[in-house]
């Protein structure tokens, strides 16, 4: 009888232990609490075994998924930066050639203008 009693403490010790444990990770999960201490008691005293650590799995694999999403959205992210960065690339290219026919035009004015000047006198020559 003994024995028994001492076997049923050491049972009593290891669920209570094993529950303090289980409560412990659903705290750590539960971080937006949307668990209620009656849905934790429900959880922790189900005559299930397994009903603490089948609803961590599922919260841990919603937590994958999300995290699958971030990822993914992440990656979306970086194309688009990249994107981006090449448009800003060639809006740079296209202002450098911008500038430099302007300096084209520019240098360009002079000769232009003696043509001109001689059209002109030829015109009036002839």
């Amino acid at each position: 009888k003994k024995s028994c009693n001492v076997f049923s403490q050491s049972l009593n010790q290891f669920d209570s232990t094993v529950k303090g444990e289980q409560s412990r990770q659903l705290d750590l999960v539960d971080v937006d609490n949307t668990l209620s201490t009656e849905d934790k008691n429900k959880l922790l005293n189900s005559d299930d075994p397994g009903a603490v650590q089948k609803f961590l799995s599922q919260k841990y694999a919603l937590t994958d998924a999300s995290n699958d999403e971030l990822i993914n959205r992440l990656n979306d992210l970086e194309q688009q930066h990249n994107g981006l960065l090449k448009i800003e690339r060639s809006v740079q290219e296209l202002n450098a050639l911008f500038n430099e026919l302007n300096i084209l035009i520019i240098e360009q004015q002079d000769l232009i203008d003696t043509i001109d000047q001689n059209v002109i006198e030829t015109k009036e020559k002839v």
